[in-house]
């Protein structure tokens, strides 16, 4: 049974060399597609080139290859995957369960932080947590061990993050590629739906209680980057309670239903009932897997690609 952390991951290559991003052979070292026929850098590719000159910044900082790595946060875990780490990785958190191989692996921690007696047994070089701040990642600390956290919350820190953690564990270049990857797809998705209208979303993060995304989330993010409106945008808290009664008068016209562990239809039938809300009379109820949207690592792009699909259908071929 699969549950997940605080939200974040639920109620949880920027391509060429670091020089060519910081200096003036930026545009000559960017994707075709973020280069106009003139030669000039196209406006979609700003945010592309403020992270990489980020990245750039950080470089001295950046570790040597780890070589024994424990990993807790189940997104960090994929990410070290997806960059050719996985060979690397010696512990894992509790919940990690993507891809298959990790689930081989000890598994030594959780959202509470790593146990530190079953890390000490595995002789890490590098540990990666959730908080600095838990004592047993300090105790870890003390013990000489470096320990770094990985908890992306906002979406710009999500795409960021494969390049962060590449260059922590000595694989810089793999990771900026696919930071560079996955902030390419973000902005074709975006760009494809700038010109449709703004839909109103209600995206449900549990039921009992219903708990949804509010303002800070890279969730809510995600909604708005994709012309979403969520009608609880105005809520203050990331991952704010809401009563039915706030939802029915909203009228979302879309209704995104997620859970904390397997997609679970059941979630659905209960919205059903109040056929007048126009997400409901227009057959805009959709359920969506959490780790495609909730674990802030390589596969969000792919709850990206499906979220956008449920808020502008006509935008491809039809809706999910």
């Amino acid at each position: 049974m699969r549950r997940h952390g605080p939200m974040g991951e639920t109620v949880g290559a920027l391509g060429g060399s670091a020089v060519s991003f910081c200096g003036s052979a930026v545009s000559a070292r960017l994707p075709e597609q973020f280069i106009s026929p003139g030669g000039a850098i196209a406006p979609g590719a700003a945010l592309l080139q403020i992270l990489s000159c980020l990245l750039c910044l950080l470089l001295p900082s950046l570790s040597p290859a780890a070589g024994r790595i424990v990993a807790i946060p189940p997104h960090a875990v994929e990410i070290l995957y997806a960059i050719g780490v996985g060979s690397e990785l010696v512990g894992v958190g509790n919940h990690s369960d993507f891809p298959e191989a990790a689930t081989r692996l000890p598994q030594v921690g959780g959202y509470d932080g790593p146990h530190v007696e079953a890390v000490l047994r595995l002789d890490p070089t590098l540990v990666i947590v959730w908080d600095l701040n838990q004592p047993t990642a300090r105790k870890l600390q003390a013990l000489g061990i470096e320990v770094v956290a990985s908890n992306p919350d906002s979406l710009d820190a999500v795409w960021m993050e494969p390049a962060r953690l590449g260059g922590l564990t000595g694989h810089l270049d793999e990771g900026r590629n696919l930071s560079h990857r996955l902030l390419a797809r973000w902005q074709a998705l975006t760009e494809q739906v700038a010109a449709t209208p703004e839909v109103s979303v209600f995206y449900q993060v549990w039921n009992d209680p219903l708990i949804s995304v509010g303002q800070g989330s890279f969730i809510a993010q995600m909604i708005e980057g994709l012309r979403g409106r969520n009608i609880l945008a105005d809520s203050p808290v990331r991952s704010p309670q809401v009563s039915l009664e706030t939802v029915l008068l909203r009228a979302p016209e879309v209704i995104v239903v997620s859970s904390m562990e397997q997609p679970d239809p059941s979630f659905l039938t209960p919205w059903r009932r109040y056929t007048d809300l126009p997400a409901v009379r227009d057959g805009r109820l959709f359920l969506i897997d959490p780790d495609l949207i909730h674990r802030p690592g390589p596969r969000l792009i792919e709850g990206a690609a499906l979220l956008a699909k449920m808020l502008h259908p006509g935008q491809f071929g039809g809706a999910p």
